[in-house]
């Protein structure tokens, strides 16, 4: 398989995504449930995704290989495999384009940074969302020349943008609330209703209700009224004056009609007269003179004279006109009646008004009379009625308290987005490009700005907006406002983001509009099947669910736009669209996410990849392997170390394909050959049998236990046929895997091809994964009845040693003899002359030893420098002949060791024939002694309390103390009284090793002793009886009152741990060795660990397997140091052994701490001094000052001297200094702690000890080793700055995965220890993993909150001065080398861990508590962090016993500290804030630097180029382009870029292709600060984004990836795992490429082939 270099990420186009599909999905439907196949245009569609045969179109035309590649006209199905439909996709074409959520929902959200928009104010768009807005209202009173009319409403947004450019009346205006109806009548009286209309153009009808009496008085036409309607009248005053009118004569000849219903004379001229005709109206009362039809001539008479008499008014009052009567008024005020009709005068005694506007239904009529009560109209204004302030005055007026006004109103208006705007517009309104209006400001604008601004909604907003933008010119002016601001403030981080997104587009030449969707890709089928169940129906993933629903919802919004539905139902349902998408994409991160019938949210395709069930983790990372088999493993006693037992029908299985190969031969294509072979494996005949033996010969296997927390829970073996059904295990391999025979599983790996089965046998094989890999130690060691057996075996009675060699008899000369008695012996059964244990005298290196038969068997099979015939082996003894094999002889010789010791374990230990009973637990007489007497102490320390001179937590304390005294009495006591006999079954199980310790003793024939409480603190009642005594009931609650916490504790952590181990993994998994050596000569001080007084490693195990960074000199000599016995020189890159690192931890020397001397510059040549300096002041001949006294010695110095022609000068030489000391030195008072142990000891101190008449000082010298921290490789870590490979002590190979390693090697113990807690029961004494674990877990994720106090610590060098206590709070002072006092203050919680005179280093804790690593680190250095936190990771596992070595420790914590965070980015492309690693930073700035010192030769060389792209800056706020693209650049150009800031200038080469820059300003380099990560935030950290997306965040990962074309370039192990390759690790590695693999023929073959 062709290897992956590489895996780019980037954003999909539309058209890409249409590229990769095979046609659009038109339809829901999946299959159809009559046929059971694929819908057409489906989501299953088989023209689309491929056949769901073989070879095999839809419609059964085409059958058959032959036909591939065809394309069936009938139903257009391509003939190919139905393979296919694992990587054919589909796509939906959308009715309206969506936006991608990953990009919106990202964090911070990439389109809204990248538009400039908050995200809420982003959804609101894409979402057709609104805004709730309060605000004023106003109505038009006059329109003006405006296109408003009268009683038009507008909003005060309105209001505000049409008053800047029109000129119209408004006032403002309230909304109707809660009025109250029916109108009813206050008084009784006649009905009056009067309409009028308002100003602004509201009908209003005024009610009135009057209480009156009224005379009628009647109106004939053409009468003259001396009142208007309305005007009021006396009694007595004329209301009509006396009037007469003419007789009417005829003006024409013609022909009379007289009409006397309607009053009217007409006359019609003579035809050939030529006249008009005439017509008059008959006055009221007068007489027709002529009758109807009659010819008349002009000046005849028609009518007669009338006379009309005075009406004068009754009564006082108004006059009223009816509304039937017609006037018309005159020029002398006066009014003519223009018909016949009748005027009141009205005397109102009470009258009542009721305005009621348009729309209210009127109860009463004109002249009705009501009667008080009455209602008379319904309402008189509706609810939500607009009035004007005029209005509402008028009906507040006539309805006081009937109705609530409001003047502002609350409303959601939906918003817009301005996508395009005409720039004087702009400019004029203050608005832009991706400002946001609601509807009615946008309908405002467009108004008085017609086809000049457009506002649009939705994601087709978005796009138009992304479209728009000019990603060179947002460079140019985020660069222009980060000059200007303050580097820390929130806006200069928001500013740089938008320029990291709008960088990376441009980089990857993405285009922004490509993050909102107009197609949505349809993954292939088969990643989302259908499977069939009982009943005929079908069981679907969710993913076809949400197809489906965005399928629906996008047929339904085409159709709604092709009938032309109304806006607001194509805006909802666009709405529907997105959210549909969103959900098919990433349905958690929806606010109301889409569930089943079940209320269970559907999985998306976002939940397709992350997870622990994503794709990533499940199917990428966690790969299935076929050949494979599960079952019990029971002890295989008689195999060897490398092999297991496997079922012969379990074999059968697994080797199918291989035994089928080898019964096949060369009939391998015949297909009946096939069929026979077949039946011969499936019916188990011999034939299958015999080749499935010679099949498994040297054919490894892989067994696998899970968890598989560390790389050896799967080793390799050869495997041996066995019958039954369980797996047969050697039982030394069982500690490696955590395994035992209590019902325990293993599963079986078969490996197939022979690179395969080689890399197995040689590098997995059990045989070799004998020493671990966490500490170097043996890990396969002998348990149980192995080690009792071999105790058993070398062990010797009571009286052993008072045996004198003299009162042996039986004397032998060689082993055989020995076997020969023994059998013997047994024979004779009465006598037992001779046994394991009889003393005897054995030949043995030319003389005569006193040993036993036992010993004799074991030393036999030992190397003769390890044989040892007066040692009794337990599990020590056995671990240390073990480890001192391997490390002589090689691990083939060990294996062979561990087999036969394990021979002889399971033989004798059968042969002891152990038994164990109650009375084996015998119980000390010295117990009660031991407890009266504490109880006559506590009986002393509760009289001190009850006096007063103790506190309570003082008594507390003191009984504490007597009662951890008497129970370790009594431990020692029974540990005495169970020695006296060696052959007692409990002593000998203690002493070998094998079971139990004394700890387990002592509860069982001791006393308990105290036990903790629930909450951890120790309960003072002690358990005084032990588990042979039996407990009272209130010992036996106290018991269970303690052991309910370990228990709770061991099932809640062990969860906690396993999940550690995988953080850990990740943070390291990408430490692999990748070179031998990086010249690097930077190293850690190699130190035991210590917390005060406490050790918690000692030197040697640090320095042990590691490699020498700088030599090590001899502290009295100078000279480099040489170990006699080996003949090793410690020079640099020496790797440091046992034997070497023993040495080298135990070597001091006392070394005088100065000496004075004269020093010859001439003579002095290649002497090593640490530390020399000028005794007193040097002048030269002309009496000139030239080196003052103190000054120390360098090149310098010296050359400063010879200069002057001072050839030598008076010195102080300080041997001490740069050595360790090793004892603790106290100043001549005997109080003050002058050096500490362990301190590296510098000018300072030396001068110090020197001032104190201190003459010498043992110690040790300074020991530089290489370290992972410390390491330079680009990638990984080298060979030397590892070291040693602990499983097999040799220096580490390239390509080993020892980040791998170290995380397992850490994390493995976690996740074993926290069993340990069933075991403890509550003793207060005993600590476990649990305890630990929670702390480790604080270490690791760099926790701020600690559970625990945090601790004060000293962050400089000097001595405890003094230490005041005041209320509440402590004050200790510390005075430095210079006399400088510095005070630290501790609070009521803390207490002090310092006495007045101790010597303080920086980092040293001066109270209790923990140290917070990350304040550590901020007033320290990083160092003093590593050097903590390496400390406390050890204290945790030290305390419970297991040996970690420091290195891979320090793996995990130097990528904890392998990253700096950006304080100011400067001119790079960093933000403020990124996590960047320490070396990347580095050489960035590097590069800088040299690139500044190129400027003038770059402006030089930029010269008469031609610009690749245009020259934009902004000036005056505006983007100013000062040249364009292909521009020639000159001297005046340059000047300008040069002026306006431009760093580097793109131009084109010598030739079209060839494209240059040229950095023509100087660039400012990276500032940061170095900062400990959490590891699960480190693991994220890493360059390659295929595992950081695998692990947490994996949306983000792969969003923020996809924006720049992330290209990973598969550097770690997880990312090739992910691809399916071989890992960049191990023989994975190209280092690894050329080695050969060939097949192992058997010799049968080999003969047929012959």
């Amino acid at each position: 398989m062709k290897k992956v270099k590489h895996v780019k990420i980037t954003m999909a186009s539309p058209d890409t995504i249409r590229s990769w599909s095979n046609g659009e999905i038109k339809k829901p439907e999946t299959i159809n449930y009559r046929t059971f196949k694929p819908e057409r245009d489906g989501l299953f569609c088989e023209k689309i995704f491929g056949p769901t045969k073989d070879y095999e179109c839809a419609c059964g035309k085409f059958k058959g290989r032959k036909y591939e590649g065809t394309i069936c006209e009938r139903c257009n199905v391509k003939v190919e495999p139905k393979s296919a439909r694992r990587r054919n996709m589909g796509h939906i074409e959308l009715a309206a384009p969506v936006v991608h959520l990953w990009f919106l929902k990202s964090t911070p959200s990439i389109l809204a940074n990248l538009l400039n928009m908050t995200s809420k104010d982003l959804e609101n768009i894409i979402y057709f969302g609104s805004r709730r807005i309060i605000e004023k209202i106003y109505i038009i009173v006059d329109g003006k020349s405006t296109p408003f009319d009268k009683g038009d409403t507008l909003y005060q947004t309105e209001y505000d943008i049409y008053t800047q450019f029109w000129d119209f009346e408004a006032q403002p205006a309230v909304v109707v609330k809660n009025p109250s109806g029916p109108v009813k009548s206050d008084i009784s009286g006649i009905v009056s209703i009067r309409e009028e209309e308002t100003h602004t153009d509201k009908i209003m009808y005024w009610i009135t209700v009057s209480d009156k009496t009224s005379h009628s008085y009647n109106v004939h036409k053409d009468q003259i009224l001396n009142f208007k309607d309305g005007d009021n009248i006396q009694k007595g005053q004329e209301l009509i004056s006396e009037q007469t009118i003419d007789a009417i004569y005829s003006p024409i000849d013609g022909t009379v009609e007289v009409d006397e219903g309607l009053g009217t004379i007409n006359i019609s001229p003579v035809t050939t007269s030529g006249d008009q005709p005439s017509n008059f109206s008959i006055p009221y009362g007068a007489k027709v003179l002529i009758k109807d039809g009659k010819k008349i001539k002009k000046g005849d008479k028609l009518t007669d004279t009338v006379s009309y008499p005075t009406i004068v008014s009754e009564i006082s009052g108004k006059v009223v006109y009816d509304k039937g009567i017609s006037i018309h008024a005159m020029t002398d005020g006066k009014v003519q009646s223009r018909s016949t009709g009748k005027i009141r005068v009205e005397n109102i005694i009470e009258e009542r008004h009721y305005p009621v506007i348009e729309g209210s239904i009127i109860y009463v009529n004109e002249g009705e009379k009501v009667e008080e009560g009455t209602h008379i109209a319904d309402r008189f204004v509706y609810e939500e009625e607009i009035l004007s302030v005029d209005e509402y005055q008028m009906l507040e007026q006539h309805y006081p308290g009937m109705f609530s006004p409001e003047a502002e109103i609350e409303n959601d208006r939906p918003i817009m987005v301005i996508t395009e705007i005409d720039e004087e517009v702009s400019e004029e309104i203050g608005k832009q490009a991706g400002d946001i209006l609601t509807d009615n400001e946008f309908e405002a604008y467009e108004t008085v700005y017609p086809a000049k601004i457009t506002a649009k909604t939705g994601a087709e907003a978005v796009k138009i907006l992304l479209n728009k933008l000019d990603l060179e010119g947002i460079i140019v002016e985020i660069e222009d406002e980060l000059k200007d601001l303050p580097k820390s403030s929130a806006r200069v981080i928001k500013l740089r983001k938008r320029l990291q997104i709008v960088k990376n587009l441009i980089e990857s030449n993405n285009v922004p509009s490509w993050m909102i969707m107009d197609a949505v890709p349809v993954i292939p089928p088969e990643l989302r099947p259908m499977i069939q169940i009982e009943g005929g129906r079908f069981a679907t993933t969710d993913l076809n669910d949400l197809y489906r629903r965005v399928i629906n919802r996008n047929n339904r919004l085409k159709k709604l736009i092709d009938l032309g539905a109304p806006e607001v139902i194509v805006r909802n349902e666009k709405r529907m669209l997105q959210q549909s998408v969103d959900a098919l994409i990433y349905n958690g991160r929806m606010a109301k996410a889409i569930t089943d019938r079940g209320g269970r949210p559907l999985k998306s395709l976002t939940d397709l990849l992350k997870g622990k069930k994503g794709r990533f983790r499940r199917n990428l990372l966690g790969k299935r392997v076929d050949y494979s088999g599960r079952a019990v493993i029971v002890v295989g006693p008689d195999l060897k170390i490398h092999e297991c037992g496997i079922p012969k029908k379990m074999a059968l299985e697994l080797f199918k394909p291989f035994v089928l190969s080898r019964l096949l031969g060369s009939e391998s294509t015949s297909k009946s050959a096939k069929k026979l072979k077949k039946a011969i494996i499936e019916k188990e005949m011999p034939q299958a049998w015999e080749v499935l033996e010679d099949v498994i010969k040297d054919h490894p296997v892989m067994l696998n236990r899970a968890p598989t927390l560390h790389r050896i829970s799967i080793q390799a073996f050869i495997p041996k046929l066995v019958e039954g059904n369980a797996i047969k295990l050697h039982p030394l391999v069982c500690p490696p895997f955590n395994a035992d025979f209590d019902g325990d599983q293993m599963a079986v790996h078969v490996p197939l091809s022979a690179k395969a089965q080689a890399e197995t046998k040689w590098l997995m094989l059990s045989r070799y994964n004998i020493i671990s890999p966490a500490n170097g130690q043996p890990l396969s060691m002998p348990g149980k009845d192995i080690i009792f057996g071999v105790y058993y075996l070398t062990m010797v009675g009571k009286d052993y040693e008072n045996i004198s060699e003299d009162d042996i008899k039986m004397k032998f000369s060689c082993y055989e003899e020995v076997l020969m008695a023994l059998e013997h012996s047994y024979l004779n059964e009465r006598q037992h002359i001779l046994h394991l244990h009889t003393p005897i005298m054995y030949f043995y290196k030319g003389k005569m030893i006193k040993t036993t038969p036992g010993r004799v068997i074991l030393n036999h099979q030992l190397p003769e420098e390890l044989k040892d015939l007066n040692q009794t082996f337990g599990k020590k003894q056995v671990k240390h002949t073990i480890y001192e094999v391997f490390k002589r002889y090689g691990i083939d010789r060990t294996a062979d060791l561990l087999d036969y010791i394990k021979e002889l374990g399971f033989h004798y230990a059968t042969v002891s024939g152990l038994t164990f009973s109650v009375k084996d637990v015998e119980i000390s007489d010295e117990k009660k002694t031991i407890l009266q007497k504490s109880e006559e102490k506590i009986a002393v320390i509760q009289e001190y309390y009850d006096s007063g001179y103790l506190t309570e937590n003082e008594r507390h304390r003191e009984i504490i103390k007597v009662w951890d005294q008497a129970t370790s009495d009594i431990q020692k006591a029974t540990v005495k009284q169970i020695a006296r006999n060696p052959y007692n079954p409990v002593q000998m199980m203690i002493s070998s090793g094998a079971r139990g310790n004394e700890d387990q003793l002592k509860q069982l024939a001791g006393m308990r002793g105290l036990m903790a409480g629930p909450a951890g603190d120790i309960i003072e009642i002690p358990i005084r009886s032990n588990f042979r005594e039996g407990l009272s009931v209130s010992e036996f609650f106290l018991s269970t009152h303690g052991g309910r916490k370990g228990a709770a504790d061991t099932a809640l952590r062990t969860s906690n741990a396993g999940y550690l181990t995988r953080r850990l993994v990740d943070v390291a998994q990408g430490i692999v060795v990748t070179q031998s050596d990086c010249g690097t000569h930077n190293g850690l001080e190699a130190t035991s660990l210590r917390d005060d007084d406490m050790i918690i490693e000692e030197l040697e195990p640090n320095i042990f397997g590691r490699v020498l960074g700088k030599p090590v000199f001899d502290p009295l000599t100078g000279e480099i140091l040489m170990n006699e016995e080996t003949g090793r020189k410690y020079e640099r890159d020496l790797m440091i052994g046992d034997s070497d690192a023993r040495f080298l931890a135990k070597f001091s020397k006392k070394v005088p701490v100065y000496k004075e001397s004269i020093l010859n510059f001439e003579q002095s040549k290649g002497e090593h001094h640490e530390y020399v300096e000028v005794k007193e002041n040097i002048f030269a001949n002309n009496g000139e000052l030239v080196v003052q006294a103190g000054t120390p010695i360098n090149g310098h110095l010296i050359q400063e001297c010879k200069d002057r022609d001072i050839i030598e000068i008076p010195v102080i030489e300080y041997p001490v200094v740069g050595n360790f000391s090793k004892e603790k030195i106290l100043a001549k008072d005997g109080k003050t702690t002058l050096v500490v142990i362990e301190e590296k000891i510098d000018p300072a101190t030396a001068r110090l000890l020197m001032e104190n008449d201190v003459e010498e000082v043992d110690v040790r010298p300074s020991i530089i080793i290489r370290s992972v921290f410390t390491c330079e490789s680009e990638n990984g870590v080298c060979a030397k700055c590892y070291g040693m490979d602990l499983s097999n002590h040799k220096i580490v190979n390239i390509g080993e995965a020892v980040g791998v390693v170290a995380a397992q090697s850490i994390g493995e113990p976690g996740t074993q220890l926290t069993m340990r807690t069933f075991h403890t029961g509550g003793i207060a004494s005993t600590s476990d993993i649990t305890q630990g674990l929670p702390r480790a877990e604080e270490l690791f994720e760099a926790r701020k909150k600690l559970k625990e106090t945090p601790a004060i610590f000293s962050t400089i060098r000097g001595f405890v001065k003094d230490i005041k206590n005041e209320e509440r709070r402590t004050k200790i002072f510390i005075e430095d080398y210079d006399g400088g006092i510095a005070d630290y203050e501790l609070t009521s919680s803390h207490k002090t861990r310092v006495s007045i005179g101790d010597k303080v280093l920086p980092g040293s804790a001066l109270s209790t508590g923990a140290i917070r690593p990350r304040e550590l680190m901020s007033e320290l250095s990083v160092d003093a962090t590593f050097q903590y936190m390496l400390r406390e990771i050890k204290r945790v596992y030290s305390e419970q016993g297991v040996d970690i070595h420091n290195k891979h420790i320090e793996i995990i914590i130097s990528q904890m500290l392998g990253k700096v965070e950006i304080v100011d980015p400067g001119d790079t492309d960093y933000m403020i804030g990124d996590l960047v690693s320490v070396n990347e930073v580095k050489k960035e700035n590097e590069r800088l630097l040299k690139n500044n010192a190129k400027v003038n030769d770059n402006r030089k060389k930029a010269l008469k180029k031609k610009l690749l792209k245009h020259v934009l800056v902004k000036k005056d706020g505006k983007i100013d382009e000062i040249a364009k693209q292909g521009d020639e650049v000159t001297q005046e150009n340059l000047k300008d870029f040069i002026d306006a800031g431009i760093k580097d200038l793109e131009v084109f080469g010598d030739t079209p292709e060839e494209k240059m820059i040229y950095q023509i300003n100087m660039k400012n380099p990276v500032k940061y600060r170095r900062k400990l990560l959490r590891i699960t935030k480190a693991s994220l950290k890493r360059e390659g984004w295929l595992s950081a997306a695998s692990f947490q965040q994996t949306s983000q990962v792969l969003t923020e990836s996809a924006l720049k074309a992330s290209v990973d370039e598969l550097l770690g192990v997880k990312e090739n795992v992910i691809i399916g390759q071989l890992v960049p690790a191990g023989t994975g590695m190209d280092w690894y490429s050329g080695v050969t693999y060939e097949e192992n023929i058997h010799k049968e073959k080999q003969e047929n082939v012959g």
